[in-house]
């Protein structure tokens, strides 16, 4: 044990603490209705490049959102040090659920969600109701 009690960190724990912080200055959203803007947003020179899902779609066009933004992350993403995400409905809301399900049962997740609307402690109940994590 470390002198504060601890347990020393291992697996997991250890890697997330030794990788060193990439700064990132700017980010643009891009519409997950709109795949051709996505080019040009990652041809911006932000640092990362997100694709909405949440605010930025009307409920009726959320599934056609979806399955663009799917679309977009099966090709091939060049490694050009643009960060891609998503930015996903509450997964508070059914919405959210199915964004979640479709993107990690999908054949090339984007390396980070960003998860609006978060309160305290409620990420892990609602977590618990998406089979595949």
């Amino acid at each position: 044990m470390k002198a504060s009690g601890q347990a020393p960190l291992t697996g997991a724990d250890r890697r997330m603490t030794e990788r060193n912080p990439r700064p990132r200055r700017s980010f643009i959203f891009t519409p997950g209705l709109q795949p051709d803007l996505y080019p040009k947003a990652l041809a911006s020179g932000a640092d990362i490049v997100c694709v909405e899902l949440e605010d930025g779609i009307a409920p009726k066009d959320k599934a056609d959102a979806r399955s663009m933004t799917l679309a977009l992350f099966d090709q091939p993403q060049a490694n050009d040090g643009v960060e891609r995400i998503v930015r996903i409905n509450s997964i508070r809301e059914r919405f959210g659920i199915e964004d979640v399900q479709a993107l990690l049962t999908g054949g090339s997740p984007p390396t980070a969600l960003m998860i609006p609307k978060i309160r305290r402690n409620r990420v892990h109940c609602a977590s618990t109701a998406i089979p595949t994590c």
